[in-house]
Order: structure tokens, then sequence, then C-alpha cells
């Protein structure tokens, strides 16, 4: 992971002094069992803050966290930040997934095939955070994506 800026692929620090939301924080805590939890709101209305609180409280190797930025609108860049975010929460996780994205030509559904059958074989769930996905506007990085999310169903705990 030589090549992966890290900061991207871990949570901000949470601060002391937070504004108690509630009625979110239950929100957000149902979103957790669900397959997937948008959270939308305008620009600094804390959304980072809230879901950065919530993940704080899950247990080691439950988070795969993705700061995105309009770079990764490239596809290759998308996942293999994406699969380093999961190797980094759980090794071994992502390596075939890795190893598929740095083959010549890499094909994306193999590459999320990969990926789809290790979080079946995983003993503990896994919360992938992607935080600023609004920046992402490339339809080869959603169709990919919603191939993971269309699968996951028979993932851990789904």
């Amino acid at each position: 992971m030589h090549d992966i800026i890290t900061t991207k692929i871990r949570p901000p620090a949470t601060r002391a002094a937070l504004v108690q939301r509630a009625r979110l924080n239950t929100l957000l805590q149902h979103g957790l069992e669900l397959p997937l939890t948008l959270v939308v709101a305008p620009a600094g209305f804390g959304k980072t803050t809230l879901v950065t609180e919530l993940v704080g409280q899950l247990p080691p190797g439950q988070l795969a966290w993705l700061a995105c930025d309009s770079a990764d609108n490239e596809l290759l860049r998308f996942w293999r930040y994406l699969l380093s975010a999961c190797e980094s929460a759980r090794p071994g996780l992502a390596t075939a997934a890795l190893a598929l994205l740095h083959a010549p030509n890499p094909v994306f559904e193999m590459v999320v095939g990969a990926l789809i059958n290790a979080l079946v074989d995983a003993t503990e769930p896994l919360v992938v955070v992607l935080d600023d996905y609004h920046l992402i506007e490339n339809q080869a990085v959603h169709t990919a994506l919603t191939l993971l999310i269309d699968h996951q169903r028979s993932c851990y705990g789904c």
C-alpha cells in the first residue's frame, strides 16, 4: 500500500465536544443493520462527524473508510483505494481482489466478485464508509459499486 495516501482510508479523529444528536444517532445506528445507508445533508451540516462518532464505536476490523475526492473518479484509483481500505481494516480480506486489480487490463466484475466472495466468507461484518461519495461522477465507478451492493445481501450479517 505504498502508493496509497493513508489518511484517505482512515476515519478522521472525533472531537471531544460534540453536539448531541440522539435522533440522528439512533437512525444511523439502525442503518448499520441495513445493506445500504445514505447520509445526505448540505455541506457543513456534520455528516462526517456524525458517521465518525458512530463508527468509532465499532470493534476493530469492522470498519473500512474511504474519504473520496474528485480524483477518485478514475475507476482503477477508486478501487485501489476502496480495496486498500478493506485490507487496512482486515488484513487478507481484499488480497485476491487487489491481485486481480493489479493484473494487466483488470476486469472489474472479477475484482468486485473477489471482494464479494471474501465478504461472504468473512466471520465478522464489515461497515464500509464512502465519505464524500457525491464527488464521484464516473458511471463506471457507480456500476462497479452497484455490483458490490447488489450482491452483498448474501454477505455476513446481511
